[in-house]
């Protein structure tokens, strides 16, 4: 009982910490999403996009996305991540190197490539800020599946 209480507190803080922006499935046989957004992600959570893409095949993964600085507070950095997993019952694997935007320009554009053949059907994208009460826009996502 202990085990289970302590699962569902980490379940629920595990919700409060991140946001969940949009979960996308990409149908067979597309290999192939992109998602014109018009989000504003802050410091208070992470923003998480969930990508649903049930390939039989193994492949690598492409990932872009456009940020873009808002008028107000800008954090000073936003640190985006990709994750894949096999099934909902397995953990989440990082998928490349986290990439950090310090806003050296008003806007970027961010590229995670991963050539490491895989058999991911599941994937997350995590979106960080660092700075008190800092927003940032999120204008685009793309995902793309290479069948290898």
């Amino acid at each position: 009982m202990k085990k289970l209480i302590l699962l569902l507190a980490m379940m629920i803080g595990f919700a409060v910490s991140a946001q969940t922006l949009l979960t996308t499935n990409i149908v067979l046989p597309n290999t192939y999403v992109n998602v014109p957004t018009d989000y504003t992600l802050s410091a208070a959570a992470p923003g998480v996009w969930l990508i649903n893409a049930q390939q039989h095949y193994p492949t690598t993964q492409d990932f872009i996305c456009k940020l873009d600085t808002i008028v107000g507070t800008n954090p000073t950095n936003v640190a985006v991540s990709l994750y894949g997993r096999k099934s909902a019952l397995s953990s989440y694997s990082q998928i490349g190197s986290t990439v950090n935007w310090k806003l050296t320009t008003k806007d970027t554009v961010i590229v995670i490539s991963n050539d490491t053949t895989n058999r991911y059907r599941e994937y997350k994208v995590t979106y960080t800020l660092t700075g008190d009460s800092s927003v940032v826009g999120l204008k685009n996502q793309e995902f793309k599946q290479w069948i290898e």
